[in-house]
């Protein structure tokens, strides 16, 4: 055990001595997430708030000085948004459905007694019910929803500037939708966890590995009482302690930015279990080769592919044929899906779990029958 400890230690401080590992391990994948949440994610937060579909019911026609101040606040609010649009709807239609199906961003539904406020503007006496704001729980829909509450507190202010104590009161109602919100930070943060899995099992374990064999390390080693399997656990312990290190970065910056569930056990424990799949995925490269420029040339072609085709940055399951394929086959798909799966309180698939182990599987048998080979000839 101490001997393994001590390798360890001193493969780590290998580790530390290359300015590239730090950077590309450690710093990157978090530099990456934050790129990602500050500048796109405040675009999905943002959507647009350029153009809003504003649906209109009235459960009684207005009449009136109530007509007036509903035509020439939405005629107001028509021409300084004019990308935007307000549309009557008829007072039969179902409202929720109408939300549901994204149609418009928000519908605001006047009751069937608004006309009294033309007599409690006169009187004070009668009453008016509330007017109800249906929107989703989207961005796009809050933010509507935000506008049209600051044109009703003008209309308050309109009337309260003719001394009316008169307020209209407003209720909203969240209607939830298969699709209620697409959450940037929430998308991108499984995308980053496996590009840190794949940064070491793709670029550093093997490329460690086969360094050692052609600087004759490990055929040194031999003449040592260190052991083969000793040697090979301290490697990999060296390369998943700065992994561990990485991923303390990248929930640091989650957690600062409210991504939800990444400190639910079994989404850590989903993590642990893709990132054996993804070291053995490593080991099975590392398996082919004793040059270091072989092995560097190939591992910076299939990190980039693994990555690129993962759905890390875009969804990848509608690119041409002649690249599906490797989706289809690439670890990563189902690694990147299975954590957004789960961060979205969705079923994680079959093939989430099964496919990625099969790869661990080829991964970990190809490299046993490799390494005891190479032990037995160093």
């Amino acid at each position: 055990m101490n001997k393994i400890i001590n390798l360890t230690k001193t493969l780590t401080k290998n580790l530390f001595r290359q300015p590239d590992i730090v950077f590309f391990t450690l710093i990157f994948p978090s530099l990456l997430l934050m790129f990602f949440i500050y500048v796109f994610g405040g675009l999905y937060e943002a959507e647009s708030n350029i153009q809003v579909t504003v649906g209109v019911v009235y459960q009684e026609e207005l009449n009136g000085f109530t007509e007036q101040i509903f035509d020439n606040v939405f005629s107001e609010f028509k021409k300084n948004m004019s990308s935007s649009k307000i549309e009557i709807l008829d007072s039969g239609e179902n409202i929720e459905q109408i939300i549901k199906d994204g149609d418009y961003d928000i519908i605001i539904e006047f009751p069937a007694n608004i006309n009294n406020l033309n007599l409690k503007m006169m009187t004070g006496l009668s009453e008016v019910d509330k007017i109800k704001f249906y929107h989703s729980p989207n961005s796009q829909s809050i933010l509507s929803r935000d506008i049209m509450s600051s044109v009703f507190e003008q209309i308050n202010l309109m009337i309260n500037a003719q001394g009316k104590d008169i307020d209209l009161v407003t209720q909203y109602k969240n209607i939830s939708t298969e699709n209620d919100d697409f959450d940037y930070n929430q998308f991108i943060f499984p995308g980053i966890i496996v590009m840190s899995i794949f940064t070491v099992s793709i670029f550093n374990l093997p490329i460690a590995y086969v360094s050692d064999i052609e600087t004759k390390i490990i055929k040194r080693i031999k003449s040592t009482p260190v052991k083969g399997y000793q040697y090979f656990l301290s490697l990999l312990i060296s390369n998943l302690f700065i992994l561990l290190l990485s991923f303390i970065i990248i929930y640091v910056v989650g957690y600062y930015n409210g991504i939800e569930n990444i400190f639910n056990i079994n989404f850590m424990m989903l993590i642990i279990y893709y990132l054996i799949c993804g070291i053995s995925f490593g080991l099975l490269i590392a398996s082919f080769f004793k040059k270091i420029a072989s092995v560097s040339v190939f591992t910076n072609i299939i990190y980039f592919l693994t990555i690129f085709l993962s759905g890390l940055y875009f969804p990848v399951k509608d690119v041409p044929w002649a690249i599906r394929w490797f989706v289809y086959f690439n670890p990563g798909t189902y690694m990147v899906d299975g954590l957004r799966n789960f961060l979205d309180n969705n079923m994680i698939d079959l093939n989430q779990i099964v496919i990625p182990l099969i790869w661990a599987i080829l991964g970990v048998t190809i490299f046993s029958v490799s390494y005891r080979r190479l032990i037995k000839d160093e």
